[in-house]
């Protein structure tokens, strides 16, 4: 995974049209997605082991929203549905927790 994570960014800083530029993109994030599944499917083990550690860092909800949205989009679109997050304007962005 880290060779596929890579290997986009590094196609990222390279001349590239914009529907290259598109699917690149989407590589690269799933890439990270299918990293952090297998890190909570670590997680997983290690809750077994009574050894799991939550982290407490900065988070920004919108980066968190659009990784979804990337991740569940095309399903969605091959199905013929539109998906949305309607997140109501006095939430915050940015916490602090696990995200």
């Amino acid at each position: 995974m880290n060779a596929v994570i890579g290997l986009s960014h590094l196609a990222l800083k390279t001349e590239l049209s914009p529907r290259q530029r598109d699917y690149v993109l989407k590589i690269k994030s799933s890439g990270q997605h299918l990293l952090g599944i297998i890190n909570d499917v670590l997680d997983f083990s290690k809750i077994e082991a009574g050894k799991l550690t939550i982290e407490h860092i900065d988070f920004d909800l919108d980066k968190v929203l659009e990784n979804v949205g990337n991740l569940m989009s095309e399903k969605a679109s091959a199905k013929g549905l539109e998906l949305i997050f309607d997140v109501e304007p006095r939430v915050l962005a940015h916490f602090k927790g696990d995200p």
